[in-house]
């Protein structure tokens, strides 16, 4: 069998590819905002309120009230009860009551 002859392989060469030129990015110029001019709030001017004047309250004139003399009660003299004399309660005597004696049985003996 023949043997092949390998062949080599073409060799390439590279070529750099092209570097891009960065152009710079405009910085924008900030402008300062326009600052408002604030006015002053008017304060008012508070005018103190009238104070009533008072007048004072009539005090009343109070008038003592009769004292009523007291009578004295009259005193009751108590009597003592009379105690009446307790009589004794006779007392029964009791008597034993009869034993009832058993019945004798005059028949046959039951054998």
């Amino acid at each position: 069998t023949p043997i092949p002859v390998l062949q080599p392989a073409p060799i390439l060469v590279l070529q750099p590819a092209p570097v891009p030129v960065l152009q710079p990015t405009p910085i924008p110029v900030l402008q300062p905002a326009p600052v408002p001019v604030l006015q002053p709030t008017p304060i008012p001017v508070l005018q103190p309120a009238p104070i009533p004047v008072l007048q004072p309250t009539p005090i009343p004139v109070l008038q003592p009230a009769p004292i009523p003399v007291l009578q004295p009660a009259p005193i009751l003299v108590l009597q003592p009860a009379p105690i009446p004399v307790l009589q004794p309660t006779p007392i029964p005597v009791l008597q034993p009551a009869p034993v009832p004696q058993p019945k004798r049985n005059t028949g046959p003996s039951p054998a």
